[in-house]
């Protein structure tokens, strides 16, 4: 089985009369003043193809996300290629808590080997700055 595409967006749509995805916001970094931050919601978009011979319903399949080289969230994909030789499988992840600037990286795995990864950078930008009113000139 091989990861033919994988991206990560704020958030898809799924068109059923065409059998399409779209993507909004495709997330390739991510800015923040402050840290801890939060990721209030983004949806990891994976294309599956497997051969003739493997399993419809394989096994030890996951996500992982990284945050540098620690892993700060983990779960089971359950796919079900129902004889198809591709699998389109949307993941949606919410609230997720960033503690540092770093890299961020959603990999897909299956017993422990790496299919697909989406990597992005999280950026530290510094405080925000107030700045008080400038006065009116006529």
């Amino acid at each position: 089985m091989q990861v033919r595409l994988i991206a990560c967006a704020e958030s898809s749509a799924t068109d059923q009369h065409r059998n399409t995805v779209s993507l909004f916001h495709i997330l390739e970094e991510l800015n923040s003043p402050a840290f801890p931050t939060i990721v209030p919601q983004c949806v990891l978009v994976t294309l599956f193809v497997r051969e003739p011979a493997e399993p419809s319903r394989p096994e030890g399949v996951g996500v992982r996300v990284y945050l540098g080289t620690e892993v700060i969230l983990e779960g089971p994909m359950d796919l079900d290629f129902q004889g198809h030789m591709r699998l389109r499988y949307t993941t949606s992840v919410q609230n997720l808590i960033l503690s540092a600037p770093g890299t961020l990286r959603f990999s897909i795995v299956q017993n422990g080997r790496e299919l697909g990864v989406w990597p992005m950078v999280v950026n530290h930008i510094g405080q925000p700055v107030l700045q008080s009113q400038l006065p009116l000139t006529n």
